[in-house]
């Protein structure tokens, strides 16, 4: 972490300290990091359970203490794939290291087909 961020930071926590409030140190951090970096939103889903705090991200008041401009939002789902999409990401994927050690025990592969044969395995 930079002292820049460092003391951004520290900054918004001391804010919060004075009136009254507490935000969590890896709270504050994430805030400073998107204010270092000159994010224009910062995603999260810090307020969304069912146990909230007035400190919780998604509840702080944008500008920030009062002068950075973030703001501190949900992040949105990504679209649906396109058919043509999801048909590549399928011939495009390779079988995981679990998957090809489960092939083996089983003798089938992903489709139920029985593997080939190792020469010298059998």
């Amino acid at each position: 972490m930079s002292r820049r961020v460092a003391s951004i930071a520290r900054e918004i926590r001391n804010h919060y300290r004075i009136n009254g409030d507490e935000i969590a140190v890896p709270d504050s951090i994430h805030i400073a990091t998107a204010i270092q970096f000159q994010a224009t939103a910062l995603h999260t889903y810090d307020g969304c359970g069912k146990r909230t705090r007035k400190t919780d991200l998604l509840n702080l008041a944008v500008p920030i203490i009062g002068k950075y401009d973030v703001t501190i939002c949900k992040p949105t789902p990504p679209p649906e794939s396109t058919p043509e999409v999801k048909e590549l990401i399928t011939r495009l994927r390779t079988p995981s290291l679990f998957e090809r050690m489960e092939e083996e025990k089983t003798g089938e592969n992903e489709e139920g087909n029985a593997s080939p044969t190792i020469e010298g395995k059998n």
